[in-house]
């Protein structure tokens, strides 16, 4: 007999959840949670807790006398095949209900039979056109180039983002500990209106300049010009000697920061700018990196004013270890190779 190493594992958690005495309907709402469309209906979940209450150890089928399968048969895994073609999101149970074929036997199709596995979809920015996926390309590939001549060359990255004087936690996150059988906690979803926009020039060793957008104020050409005006005075305190070498300065392309203003400004103040394709925050390590780890770690804190919520970000970037900072940076080449290696379009 062929063990069904999913089966097994499923019954393993009937087994522990009976002997911590839940009942099946949550037993299976627990499972559904975890296994999704893969976990077993409320009637085998009934079934098993029953056998298991009454003694049973083993988890393996019990030998059967031999006689065919008349379920799993090359018709109904065309059918099936078929079904979960033309409808990707399709449900097991709504296939079960179609075919009138137990739930079981669905699953031992699609997994054993097909080798389907059901996957989430990975939300992207933007369906990119053929040219955009060009420039992805050949612009990773030049820079990608350039870090490999010289790993130490591509020195300051700049971006903005928005702080929120309250961002809710998100589901997974606030999840809690509660006794079997008491009602899980309710939280209103609501996020503050009120906020500040940072920006922030850092590279391997910390944060170089950071700098918060004044109330009714516009984050515009000439604001942007003025702060690479102070981050070049930033950078001849904190990292003596590297305007000598003309440092690579890496941006997205927001207005304000490719507007011939703010790039002449940028130039005159010593820096040398590195291309980067539109529509890219995955080869942006503010966003893919330094942003995503300060929102995770602000996220569900409420703050009582502005002034307190520009504290908390400065005492996190201040905390952090400049391992921490390497660590996003050399990231990009990593995701620089997947992009290439993708030919320009998103990588998963």
């Amino acid at each position: 007999m062929s063990l069904d190493l999913d089966k097994i594992e499923q019954r393993a958690v009937i087994n522990f959840l009976t002997l911590e005495g839940v009942r099946p309907l949550e037993i299976e709402d627990r499972m559904k949670n975890v296994y999704g469309d893969s976990a077993p209906s409320i009637r085998t979940v009934r079934k098993w807790s029953i056998l298991f209450r009454r003694g049973r150890l083993s988890l393996e089928d019990d030998s059967r006398s031999g006689c065919p399968s008349t379920v799993v048969v090359p018709d109904n895994i065309t059918i099936i095949e078929k079904i979960v073609t033309e409808d990707p999101r399709i449900k097991v149970d709504e296939i079960e209900k179609r075919l009138d074929i137990s739930h079981g036997s669905i699953i031992s199709i699609l997994h054993d039979r097909l080798g389907m596995i059901k996957k989430c979809s990975k939300w992207i920015p933007k369906s990119l056109s053929q040219e955009q996926m060009r420039q992805r390309l050949e612009i990773s590939e030049r820079t990608l180039s350039l870090i490999n001549e010289d790993p130490e060359r591509l020195k300051i990255i700049s971006d903005e983002t928005w702080i929120s004087l309250y961002d809710p936690e998100s589901r997974s996150e606030c999840m809690e500990w509660h006794h079997v059988g008491s009602p899980p906690s309710k939280r209103v979803r609501q996020k503050s209106a009120k906020k500040v926009m940072a920006t922030v020039f850092w590279d391997k060793d910390g944060i170089i300049l950071l700098d918060f957008l004044p109330p009714q104020t516009t984050l515009n050409g000439e604001y942007y010009a003025n702060l690479l005006c102070q981050l070049r005075v930033s950078v001849k305190q904190k990292r003596r000697g590297l305007l000598a070498r003309s440092p690579l300065l890496l941006e997205d392309n927001a207005r304000p920061h490719i507007c011939k203003l703010a790039r002449d400004a940028g130039r005159s103040a010593g820096f040398t700018y590195l291309e980067h394709p539109p529509y890219s925050p995955d080869l942006a390590p503010s966003d893919y990196f330094l942003f995503s780890h300060l929102k995770k770690h602000l996220r569900g804190t409420r703050f009582e004013s502005i002034e307190e919520a520009k504290s908390a970000v400065m005492d996190y970037f201040s905390a952090q270890p400049t391992t921490f900072y390497r660590t996003g940076i050399v990231r990009l080449k990593t995701n620089l190779e997947k992009c290439i290696e993708v030919r320009g379009d998103y990588f998963v």
